[in-house]
């Protein structure tokens, strides 16, 4: 492996055994320094994702991001999947602020598709944390306008609801909804809640919310 990461001239690897690419991948990975990602272009989707579940069964300790590409062609009639375009904006939040490192796995198609620059990211998140102002104005412009809808019960991802000092959301590439309740115009308590039953469950400190889509209409 380390003559593999270290070689400097194009290495074809042909006739490889299948699963024997993601060991390589995840060797590869924990050689590399933290912040250099190394990216894999899958043949497609369904191999992409084969290919990061082995990936992460090798080794655990390293954050393998899938970045799809979209399921209708630019520019055709039909929008894409709500939640291929969560998936893609919470893998680029995560590509552009590393915390350990990544192995990121894609595809030729999703590669080939221009996509927001990377100052116009980092920019288009919104965050918040337990004791901080929340200023629910704000919060409602951000979700209006970046692709949230809102709905009387938080179920699917892209939803949010008001109901006084309670907000629900449900964030893009996250298991489940989360649940702010409001002291005046501080945040109390941030809770993670069961969008079948509506009850909450774990709390959180923090909640980071990106876009639901990848066209800013700013």
């Amino acid at each position: 492996m380390n003559q593999l990461s270290i070689e400097e001239v194009p290495l074809i690897l042909s006739n490889v055994p299948e699963g024997m690419d993601a060991l390589v991948l995840s060797e590869l990975t924990k050689e590399l320094s933290e912040g250099k990602p190394l990216l894999h272009i899958a043949r497609d989707d369904i191999r992409m994702e084969n290919l990061a579940e082995l990936v992460q069964y090798y080794a655990p300790e390293i954050e393998v991001i899938t970045f799809p590409a979209w399921d209708c062609l630019p520019y055709d009639r039909i929008s894409p999947n709500p939640d291929i375009l969560a998936r893609r904006m919470t893998s680029l939040f995560k590509i552009i602020s590393p915390q350990k490192k990544q192995v990121i796995i894609s595809t030729i198609n999703s590669v080939t598709q221009l996509i927001p620059a990377k100052n116009t990211i980092k920019s288009a998140g919104f965050e918040t944390t337990v004791g901080r102002q929340l200023n629910t104005d704000k919060l409602t412009n951000y979700l209006s306008s970046n692709g949230y809808a809102r709905a009387s019960t938080v179920v699917d991802h892209g939803d949010f609801a008001i109901r006084g000092n309670i907000i629900d959301i449900f964030p893009p590439g996250s298991k489940k909804p989360v649940r702010i309740d409001l002291w005046g115009d501080e945040v109390d308590t941030i809770k993670l809640f069961d969008a079948a039953s509506q009850r909450t469950e774990q709390k959180i400190d923090h909640i980071e919310l990106v876009p639901m889509g990848e066209i800013f209409l700013d």
